[in-house]
């Protein structure tokens, strides 16, 4: 009887073992590719995770400006109405009680600085 020859059952380590019809023949090279790949939606995640919190103290510092902003409008609103009353009071008493001329020396104080504050604005527009 003719004994079949039996193949040795070592394994052959030099070729990695092919799949049929991938585009990656090795198991190791498809593990690195997507580890890249986590890597980099990992890096994208964590910089979206950055702009949202950027965003955030961002918007929480401009609604505390704008906030302060308000506050200090409302105050400077009651500083310039009560300067506008104690130059009237000054304006009363130097004319003598007449209030016509303390109300006309008055607006012209107005009128004064606002004609002041445009020469100024329209100045640094034209630099």
């Amino acid at each position: 009887m003719a004994r079949k020859r039996e193949k040795p059952q070592t394994a052959d380590t030099e070729t990695p073992p092919k799949e049929a019809g991938g585009f990656f023949e090795n198991f190791e090279l498809r593990n690195h590719l997507l580890s890249l790949i986590d890597s980099f939606l990992e890096y994208i995640e964590t910089l979206l995770l950055y702009l949202r919190k950027s965003a955030q103290e961002k918007a929480k510092r401009g609604l505390q400006a704008y906030i302060f902003l308000k506050i200090s409008l409302y105050f400077l609103g009651i500083g310039v109405l009560l300067f506008l009353a104690a130059l009237f009071l000054f304006f009363l008493k130097t004319f003598g009680g007449d209030f016509l001329l303390a109300s006309l020396g008055t607006g012209g104080v107005c009128i004064g600085f606002s004609f002041l504050s445009l020469g100024i604005a329209a100045s640094r527009f034209k630099k």
